[in-house]
């Protein structure tokens, strides 16, 4: 077991600063998922930590050393792609065995590790195929296997479940979750599917054009997110949000007016803007302090589990998560309220979350 820091890393290609100053920390047997959209530097901070990026300036710790101009090889760290990278004239045995005999184990010592990891993500009966009779799945298995092995101190995994189907991505959500639960090592994902790092890390790390937005529980994210571009982010459908404007003590919207809370009137400005996920916007007539409204529906998307509702309010375009039985059609305009309490403010300017008690 290892910890991971990054002290102020800054990266730059050419004229383009990618990470500006990165900074934090992965604690020993924690499992943390860096996630953002496409270009936001999570790759490069992993590839950082690999030694496979050089940082402009700044500094990468593992166990409590200094690696930062140590080789990769030296670095006890394993590494799983998007792509599986295996060796297509190798067989799965001699594939997962590879860096072993690199590193001039003793044959005896091989065939205990690939067997065993072999058995632990269900490979042992294809261990004399070649990777083009393997699934895409088996193939993923087999990358995990290669890095299991080596029983190294930290794992880094970029993206290995992107060339999954759904079904096949749940399930090896999962076997890396075992995994995790077995090695008890450091582990460091990066992904840019939020279902993914709200399932798996035990911290995420949001980033933004090379900035950390936040770094806190998944539920903690999905609760109280920083700023409108984590709550934004995080959470499928994605939240609701509302322009609204302040007139005393009250907040209006194009659909409504409602009282706003104390310490959010304390810290706002003028321009406000009001996110709702979609589970916090109710089917039914408003109570108990509740604001209600109506939505006119546009769609009505079934999903077994959950009824997802689209539509507008006033000139506003909202999704709702509604119980699968509710009785809802197209074109139908059907009450709605949500509780003023339990809803999301944010800074019309610089997009900051406001306090809400």
């Amino acid at each position: 077991m290892a910890s991971i820091e990054l002290r102020n890393i800054r990266k730059v290609f050419g004229s383009t600063i990618v990470l500006p100053d990165i900074s934090f920390t992965v604690r020993e047997d924690e499992f943390v998922v860096l996630v953002g959209p496409s270009g936001c530097g999570k790759s490069t901070i992993l590839r950082t930590i690999a030694g496979l990026e050089t940082p402009t300036s700044g500094e990468v710790w593992i166990g409590g050393k200094n690696i930062t101009e140590v080789h990769p090889r030296d670095r006890d760290v394993a590494m799983v792609f998007q792509s599986y990278a295996l060796y297509p004239h190798l067989s799965v045995y001699d594939n997962m065995a590879f860096g072993l005999r690199m590193r001039k184990f003793a044959e005896s010592e091989i065939d205990k590790r690939v067997r065993e990891a072999a058995a632990f993500f269900q490979l042992d009966e294809l261990l004399q195929r070649k990777p083009k009779q393997l699934s895409g799945g088996q193939r993923q298995r087999v990358a995990l296997g290669r890095a299991v092995v080596r029983n190294p101190s930290t794992f880094l995994f970029d993206e290995p479940l992107s060339n999954l189907d759904a079904k096949l991505r749940a399930h090896t959500r999962t076997e890396i979750a075992r995994l995790h639960k077995r090695l008890k090592t450091s582990m460091v994902y990066v992904t840019h599917d939020q279902i993914e790092a709200m399932t798996m890390g035990e911290r995420i790390v949001v980033l933004k054009d090379g900035e950390i937005q936040q770094i806190d529980t998944p539920l903690n994210v999905y609760r109280k997110p920083a700023n409108r571009f984590v709550a934004g982010f995080i959470g499928s459908p994605a939240m609701n949000f509302i322009p609204g404007t302040r007139e005393g003590g009250s907040l209006r919207t194009d659909f409504c007016k409602f009282e706003l809370l104390a310490a959010t009137q304390s810290a706002a400005k003028s321009s406000i803007t009001l996110g709702l996920r979609p589970e916090q916007i109710l089917l039914g007539p408003a109570q108990n302090g509740h604001v209600g409204f109506n939505l006119l529906v546009d769609v009505v998307e079934p999903m077994g589990n959950e009824l997802l509702v689209y539509g507008r309010a006033g000139t506003q375009s909202l999704v709702v998560r509604c119980d699968p039985k509710a009785a809802i059609a197209i074109d139908q305009t059907v009450p709605m309220h949500f509780d003023p309490q339990a809803v999301h403010y944010f800074d019309g300017e610089n997009e900051k979350a406001l306090p809400i008690s």
